[in-house]
């Protein structure tokens, strides 16, 4: 990804009303910092986050849901890093060619730093849904435009980024921080379903690795009596392929012994208790014990 060349800026504190306190710290910070007066390009990153990097293929889908609902409204909706570098841009293309002369492209940061103040910085550093109107941004040549951002959190509740929804102030949509709060807050649930999703695989790996090398025969079965898992020594002991019997009904691949089914029957427990399985015409003994797990 090219670094995105941003052209110089000058700045000017000036009055505008009813401006929240976020915005007011904002711009002195922006003060601080000397961007009012310098007309110079601030250094910026183009190297995005590994952490939102790896939550793309989550969240452009997400992204593509709200250009949809959005459409006809000349809107961008823009994916940044933590830093505030933009990562995704989509939206209607006359839109997406007049604001790339505004610095809102891949590769371009939107921190406070670079852009001075706007709703994707505010969203970040105030960790709340935030809009911008006009002239509240900083920098004068954002003045005809608004700026509407929410934080985005990873599945432990980390931030990784923003999302936020720009467009021309007189074809802003009324509803655009609901709208991008929303949007937000399906991507931080996504991931964190990505994320038990993965943990729970992780644990189920794990667990078979486990039972294959147990030296007993397991079979694990819902409460209808289907097989969901049957460990390599089972199979052995009774002449079933894995990949055959997965899903079946025990009863459905083998001759269940009567002490097994009433037990079964009833939800009770057995303990070494010795049973014959009808196997190829052979009747093999086992200990078998009979565990209700509880859910």
């Amino acid at each position: 990804m090219l670094p995105h060349t941003i052209p110089p800026l000058v700045a000017e504190i000036r009055h505008v009303d009813d401006i929240s306190p976020p915005i007011e710290h904002s711009w002195q910070r922006c003060r601080a910092r000397g961007l009012v007066d310098s007309a110079q390009t601030r250094h910026q990153r183009n190297t995005p986050s590994r952490e939102v990097l790896a939550a793309l293929p989550i969240m452009l889908p997400l992204v593509e849901d709200l250009c949809q609902f959005a459409e006809g409204a000349h809107d961008l909706i823009i994916l940044t890093d933590i830093s505030g570098l933009i990562v995704a841009v989509a939206g209607d293309a006359d839109a997406q060619g007049q604001l790339r002369g505004v610095g809102l492209a891949e590769g371009a940061c939107w921190c406070e730093e670079c852009r001075g103040t706007n709703a994707v910085a505010l969203a970040l550093i105030e960790a709340f849904p935030m809009l911008v109107d006009g002239a509240q941004h900083l920098l004068p040549v954002l003045h005809p435009f608004y700026s509407a951002a929410a934080p985005i959190y990873d599945g432990l509740g980390l931030p990784i980024g923003a999302i936020a929804v720009l467009g021309q102030r007189e074809r802003g949509h009324p509803h655009s921080l609901g709208m991008v709060s929303a949007a937000a807050q399906a991507i931080t649930n996504q991931l964190q379903t990505h994320l038990w999703l993965g943990n729970a695989q992780e644990s189920l790996t794990e667990m078979n690795a486990i039972l294959q090398t147990l030296s007993e025969g397991v079979l694990l079965l819902t409460r209808d009596g289907v097989i969901s898992h049957i460990n390599a020594r089972a199979g052995k002991i009774l002449r079933l392929a894995a990949e055959r019997v997965t899903g079946r009904r025990l009863r459905e691949v083998v001759d269940v012994p009567p002490e097994i089914a009433r037990a079964l029957a009833r939800g009770q427990e057995l303990h070494d208790d010795e049973v014959f399985f009808p196997v190829q015409g052979n009747r093999v003994a086992c200990l078998c014990t009979l565990r209700v797990i509880h859910t």
